[in-house]
């Protein structure tokens, strides 16, 4: 993994050595207002950082590098954006030439469903290169449902493991009585949670950071909701970094694709 972080760091540096024009983020300012008026003031919202909680940082970068934490308010719903809102967290490793710096880089681990800050706390260091870190100010985000923005958890281990023994192998009705936990816990929220709403959650807080064009870097899944984000926002899609991609033609279910990739990989490594 950081191998591959230090790949996808190198690739964005040269971007960045090869100039800032057409594609970067803006340096200072407030991002332009997105042309849906009713997004705005969402888009216009303060974003508030405070230090991370000491907790949630590794010890071994704690002495080092310094994270900020903050909430960024979307709409639950955006065919509603005057109705319930939901905070989505994120942190930022900010940029360390404050002189140099050109805007933000957004990160999502994949998953879906793997927590976006706790990727940033445990990879900034190895991941990102220096040259990286000292130009963006790198940023992690739980997507909504996940980790700190309204985690969904249907039900507990000792719950689940419950059900597994009452059901046996009969994995439908694992799955209809799964769904209905589900339900019960994160009703409102669950109609709501898909890459779709990740991707305008995604630029909301590239306008809430005063970027105009959205770098990103995504891994596995997280390649699929960059395509997605600049399937949706093509004006606003800045670079982008897509590592592992998932076709998003035969993903999720097909794991036949998948395999032959990974069989692949395996005979140019024994042959290299």
């Amino acid at each position: 993994m950081r191998g591959i972080l230090r790949a996808a760091s190198a690739v964005l540096a040269g971007a960045v050595a090869a100039g800032c024009s057409g594609g970067g983020s803006a340096v200072a300012g407030r991002a332009a207002p997105d042309p849906r008026s009713d997004l705005r003031p969402f888009h216009e919202q303060k974003i508030v950082w405070r230090a991370c909680p000491a907790d949630e940082v590794p010890d071994e970068v704690a002495g080092f590098l310094r994270f900020e934490c903050a909430v960024v308010k979307v709409p639950l719903d955006y065919s509603r954006p005057d109705g319930k809102t939901i905070d989505i967290a994120v942190n930022r490793l900010p940029a360390s030439d404050k002189k140099q710096r050109i805007g933000s880089l957004l990160t999502n681990p994949g998953g879906p469903g793997s927590p976006g800050l706790g990727f940033l706390y445990n990879f900034a260091a190895d991941g990102f290169t220096p040259q990286l870190r000292a130009r963006y100010d790198i940023i992690g985000m739980d997507p909504r449902g996940v980790g700190k923005s309204r985690e969904v958890r249907c039900q507990t281990q000792k719950e689940q493991a419950a059900l597994q023994q009452k059901v046996g192998e009969d994995f439908q009705a694992f799955g209809k009585a799964l769904a209905a936990a589900c339900t019960k816990r994160a009703g409102d929220l669950l109609p709501f949670v898909g890459t779709d709403n990740a991707a305008r959650d995604l630029d909301v807080v590239r306008a809430v950071l005063g970027d105009n064009k959205l770098n990103f870097y995504g891994v596995s899944y997280g390649t699929l909701l960059g395509q997605f984000y600049a399937e949706q926002f093509p004006a606003k899609t800045g670079r982008m970094v897509l590592d592992s991609v998932v076709d998003p033609t035969v993903w999720p279910g097909d794991t036949t694709v998948e395999s032959v990739a990974f069989e692949t990989s395996l005979k140019v490594f024994v042959q290299s």
